[in-house]
């Protein structure tokens, strides 16, 4: 698989060949002031005293300026013997305490022993977008600069499935890659911080074991909160890499520990989206070729824990500012979600005053349009049967009365009876007696 990785750019800088004075602190030899020496390592014999005055001159005219890189270089591989490699380790016993301080915080992040005069660069690199922590970086090296060690600086790379994940890290320039195995971050960037490497056979680190149940406990503390599985995936491997630098085959010790997270996302009614941010820690030991075995003994256990984790102090405090960082972003998020809520709240009362009205209306015109067919239908009824719609207006009382052709109402004689009869039949002699209440009519397509 091809992977187009970004350039490592502060990988670069920190390599081993330039020189850079950056925030670094070398502190008092020990905390009580007094060189220490390396866990009890018997002295090896010392170099000529003319020789090392000459190295340790050499060192100081460069410092000063007054000679070249090239120069320097030179005049150190005539001291060497022409550049040939010493047959011995020739490290010092004596150690001194070197920090990387944070200068925001004002406190170290790292504090662990080198050689007495040895080199030490050291920075704590702040890079939070993209999802970076903090982290340390530094490298030591010889008076000769022919034995070091370094801590690269923590890269880190982003990949999501989603095309609209993949648009925002665009936005916000994160290097962006597929997440790739240990392995193959290793034999990418060997070639782009060493000159002309030879790999050695890709294995396991003496802590691969713990890392990988580092990333088993996190998968698992995962799936029980989130329901995630391989929620992070990675290892640790290392290879013994040779170069030659300056006129020496070099040996160096270069391990890599991946890790790769992933989490789901995704949008309301989207596809389900998937996320990877890979984190990489680049450790190296270097030495002529020959002696990195001796080296490694030397220079572990000054380098471990102190150069590769953070003092207890800074982590504390980066756990203090964090977990305030967690409280900042759930109380935006819940001022964000409270806003929401009452934007909804509103929008769904109005909708439902609005809903209710147009109902109502609705319900309004429905009731009309029935009201209009019932009277339609009653006026048609009495059209039909030739009656007419009246309303005594003393009582209120609404009645029909007929207006048949050929038939006359009359009152019968010496009663109350109102009689419906032929005209042929009628006496024209009797009329209508008594008291009576003239009917009001009533329009059937109007209310009464």
């Amino acid at each position: 698989m091809k992977y187009k990785y970004s350039t490592l750019v502060l990988g670069v800088i920190l390599c081993l060949a330039a020189p850079s004075t950056i925030h670094a602190q070398a502190s008092s030899p020990s905390p009580s002031g007094d060189w220490v020496p390396l866990n009890g390592r018997p002295a090896d014999s010392p170099p000529a005293a003319g020789r090392q005055q000459k190295i340790d001159a050499l060192n100081d005219a460069y410092r000063n300026g007054l000679l070249t890189r090239a120069e320097y270089e030179a005049k150190l591989q005539a001291i060497n013997g022409g550049g040939s490699a010493p047959g011995r380790v020739n490290i010092t016993d004596r150690t001194r305490w070197v920090e990387v301080m944070d200068p925001a915080w004002g406190i170290p992040a790292a504090r662990f022993q080198i050689p007495a005069d040895w080199n030490f660069d050291g920075i704590l690199i702040r890079d939070p977008s993209c999802g970076l922590t903090p982290s340390i970086a530094w490298r030591i090296s010889s008076p000769d600069g022919l034995y070091g060690a370094q801590m690269m600086p923590d890269f880190g790379s982003n990949w999501s499935n989603g095309q609209r994940s993949m648009e925002v890290l665009r936005r916000f320039h994160c290097k962006i890659m597929e997440p790739p195995s240990p392995e193959e971050f290793l034999q990418y960037v060997v070639p782009l911080v060493r000159p002309n490497p030879t790999l050695g056979p890709l294995e396991p680190t003496d802590d691969a074991q713990q890392f990988q149940g580092m990333i088993e406990n996190y998968n698992r503390r995962s799936e029980a909160a989130f329901g995630v599985s391989q929620a992070q995936v990675g290892g640790a491997v290392r290879s013994r890499i040779q170069y030659t630098y300056r006129g020496h085959t070099m040996e160096e010790n270069f391990a890599v520990r991946l890790q790769t997270f992933k989490h789901k996302g995704g949008y309301v009614g989207g596809p389900p989206v998937v996320n990877w941010f890979t984190t990489v820690n680049v450790r190296t030991i270097r030495a002529p070729k020959g002696q990195l075995e001796e080296v490694l003994k030397i220079l572990s256990p000054m380098l471990w824990p102190g150069g590769y984790t953070p003092t207890p102090q800074w982590s504390q405090r980066f756990s203090q500012k964090l977990q305030a960082d967690t409280n900042a972003a759930i109380a935006a998020q819940k001022v964000q979600a409270d806003a929401a809520q009452a934007a909804l709240n509103a929008n769904h009362e109005a909708m439902m005053q609005a809903q209710n009205e147009r109902f109502a209306a609705e319900q309004k015109v429905s009731a009309a349009q029935v009201e209009a067919m019932h009277r339609s239908a009653v006026a048609y009824t009495l059209y039909a049967g030739d009656n007419q719609l009246v309303r005594n207006p003393q009582t209120g009382v609404v009645s029909t009365v007929t207006n048949k052709y050929g038939s006359s109402v009359w009152q019968e004689d010496g009663t109350n009876n109102v009689l419906l009869q032929n005209p042929n039949d009628m006496n024209p002699n009797l009329y209508l007696r008594g008291t009576y209440t003239q009917l009001e009519n009533l329009d059937p397509m109007r209310p009464f």
